[in-house]
Parts: C-alpha cells; structure tokens; sequence
C-alpha cells in the first residue's frame, strides 16, 4: 500500500521548545483586501470583522499549540482559544441573520440557496467547536484553520458578490402600466 509522502512529512508546527520560541510574533492567517470590497456597508464590516476573529483564533491556537505564555499571566489559553472560537459562531451567525432578512426585505431569488449555505456552514463550524472542545488544541490545526479561511473567502467572493451585486443593481420591477379606457 502506497502512502500519501505529504502527509508522512512532519508538520512544520509539530515542534516545540526552542524551535517554537524561534517562530516570533503570530502572522495573520488572513489580510484583508480592498478587491474583497462588496460595496455594502454591513456586509464589508461584517466581513472584516469575520477575517479580524479568524486571525484571533490563528494567534490564540499558535499560543496554546506552541506552549507559548499567553500575554497576560495567569489567563487559561486553550479558554482563550475556545472563547474566541464561540465569539466567531456568534458572529457568524449575527452576520447570517443580517443577510438573510436584507435577502427577505428585497425579495432575493437565491435567498433559499444562500440560506440554505449558511445553515450547513453554521452546522459545521459547530461540530468543529465541539470537535475542538472534546479533544482539546489536537481537535485544530492549520489545515482546519486555512479550511475556515477559505470558507470565508469562498462565501464572500462567489455567494456574497452575487447578492451583493444584486443589492447595488436590482432588477428593473415589471410595474404594469394603467391605461384608462
């Protein structure tokens, strides 16, 4: 049986110790974009605000995965992790709610498409949370982290830019014209 050669290779995060305290200062798992712009005011914040909490948990889980002391002495990093990580579900869902009665206000056609990502993208981000919960720093990693990233992006650039889209250029209304007899 063949094996996978990228997956034999150890993960550059798998060391600790001094190698870890070599790494500096977290970077970002996501830097914002002005070409990510949607032209929506709630959207772009929420949006940001979305890519601002997923770069939180990236710093949190590199303190906990790294054994890193957490800035403030005495807090308990993996309930900073954790805590971040319910922060973004409520986020994620605030932001969901917005989009979905903006989508109800203008009557959007994908509306039941769209909603219908968000719920099983919620769902999973969940089951994510209990994985981590029950497991521990083992239940995240960077593949996990980056697959957050790009749903992220994927949800903003492709089903967010079509109703954003949609919001800036709706559709002419087929108002039917009076004509007196």
């Amino acid at each position: 049986m063949a094996t996978n050669p990228i997956a034999a290779q150890p993960s550059p995060r798998a060391s600790h110790g001094a190698a870890a305290a070599l790494k500096g200062p977290p970077r970002p798992l996501l830097e914002w974009r002005d070409q990510w712009t949607l032209d929506v005011g709630f959207m772009d914040e929420d949006h940001r605000a979305l890519a601002q909490r997923l770069n939180e948990i990236a710093r949190e889980w590199q303190i906990v995965d790294d054994g890193l002391p957490p800035a403030n002495q005495g807090a308990d990093p993996l309930g900073r992790l954790m805590a971040a990580l319910e922060g973004l579900a409520v986020h994620i869902r605030e932001h969901f709610e917005r989009e979905e009665e903006v989508m109800r206000t203008v009557d959007y056609p994908e509306l039941a498409a769209h909603k219908g990502e968000h719920d099983l993208l919620l769902a999973e981000f969940r089951i994510s949370i209990r994985s981590i919960r029950e497991a521990g720093v083992a239940g995240l990693d960077q593949l996990t982290l980056e697959s957050m990233k790009d749903w992220l992006m994927g949800h903003v650039l492709e089903v967010d830019r079509r109703l954003a889209e949609f919001l800036k250029n709706p559709p002419e209304l087929a108002v039917p014209t009076f004509r007196p007899d």
